[in-house]
């Protein structure tokens, strides 16, 4: 991996940079395939930053909340589906918490792990001998072409055909199907696709409850309530988005003067409120007018 297990917020940041030029030279593909090439989602995964929140007794850096955001906000500002990817993989290493060690254990030994998980429809879980019979359909499994794991939200059935309390589910590769159905033109290259399961068994120790559940860990992290981790995650891709849109701007701004202007607009203080930027001859402003 890039970056140590134990590195800080800093070193995440710095791997990031470092991986600037593969996005840039790789973006052209995001598009046309409508998901990440191979190459970058390997350098994501090579650099730890799909594990953001898995536990430090499993080999995690089990960073907080805010750490989590500072560093997807800056995956974000690189690109908004690498951010969005990174956001949604970190978050799913959460389960580290939440799930049996061993279990855990062995699906992040995987360098490449990666959970996609999907709550926009509800599946059925039949309660049978050792776990359940999941049926159901998902959409917007962000990153589908890359997982490891999927996990669906299923209600689950008792032997009397009562509706319990809402699982989830978690599913081996093998189990799934994706469908192609991700043809947008935003975030484009998250390539979140649907998915299907039909009858397929998952082990008891594959599944906790979406709200009630036990954690396995003693970190804060691991109580919090499931909904507030996946608000940090959906509300900082699109502030990263704008952080990136903004640096860019500047950027552009730095290197290209105006025609006439003898200074640039990064050195004009125009990014100033005009209450405090001084104000320009009328020569220098384009175009020339009398309001202020």
């Amino acid at each position: 991996m890039l970056v140590p297990t134990q590195a800080s917020v800093v070193d995440y940041l710095a791997a990031i940079d470092r991986l600037a030029p593969l996005i840039a030279a790789e973006r052209q593909h995001f598009d046309r395939d409508r998901r990440l090439p191979d190459a970058v989602f390997n350098a994501l995964a090579e650099a730890g930053l799909f594990r953001l929140y898995l536990p430090r007794s499993l080999g995690g850096p089990e960073f907080s909340p805010l750490d989590f955001m500072t560093i997807v906000e800056a995956a974000s500002a690189l690109d908004g589906s690498v951010g969005w990817l990174v956001g949604n993989g970190a978050g799913m290493s959460r389960i580290g918490g939440y799930l049996p060690e061993d279990v855990v254990r062995n699906w992040f030994a995987d360098p490449l792990a990666f959970v996609v998980s999907a709550t926009g429809a509800v599946g059925t879980a039949v309660e049978v001998e050792g776990g359940y019979r999941v049926s159901g359909r998902w959409p917007f499994g962000s990153g589908s072409h890359h997982a490891t794991r999927f996990m669906g939200l299923a209600r689950a059935k008792g032997p009397d055909g009562k509706d319990g309390a809402p699982l989830c589910c978690y599913f081996d590769r093998s189990d799934v199907r994706v469908d192609d159905t991700w043809f947008v033109s935003g975030l484009r290259g998250t390539g979140s696709c649907d998915f299907e399961v039909r009858d397929s068994f998952v082990p008891l120790s594959h599944t906790h409850l979406l709200i009630d559940f036990q954690p396995t860990q003693a970190g804060i992290l691991y109580r919090l309530p499931g909904i507030s981790a996946f608000s940090w995650t959906i509300s900082v891709v699109p502030l990263g988005i704008a952080r990136g849109a903004l640096d860019a701007f500047i950027a552009l701004a730095s290197r290209k003067p105006r025609p006439g202007v003898p200074v640039n607009c990064a050195t004009a203080n125009w990014f100033r409120p005009w209450s405090a930027a001084p104000r320009l001859p009328c020569a220098l402003r384009e175009p020339c007018s009398s309001k202020p």
